[in-house]
């Protein structure tokens, strides 16, 4: 007697997991594909944001690097990394 107890509840419960499904799949698909693509913009923009400071840290290090000495200033004052009106007092000592 109780198997067909269980056996009805269990169909309630899977038609009313249907419904539910038929009502609010679509929406629960979409928030899963939202959430997909907002974390892959995310983890895009921070690798982005990385690469860029990645490419400014190399770029310094070389200026700093030709800065040692002031007899590579025409080279510094020519590339393009470093802006043209610098204070090079700090290279008189």
């Amino acid at each position: 007697m109780s198997d067909i107890f269980r056996e009805i509840d269990e169909e309630l419960r899977r038609d009313n997991f249907a419904k539910l499904w038929e009502r609010y799949g679509q929406y629960l698909v979409g928030l899963a594909v939202l959430i997909v693509l907002i974390t892959a913009g995310t983890v895009g923009w921070r690798e982005y944001q990385a690469r860029l400071q990645r490419a400014e840290s190399v770029r310094y290090a070389a200026a700093m690097e030709l800065a040692q000495t002031p007899r590579h200033l025409p080279k510094i004052r020519s590339k393009t990394f470093l802006p043209k009106p610098l204070p090079w007092i700090f290279l008189n000592n």
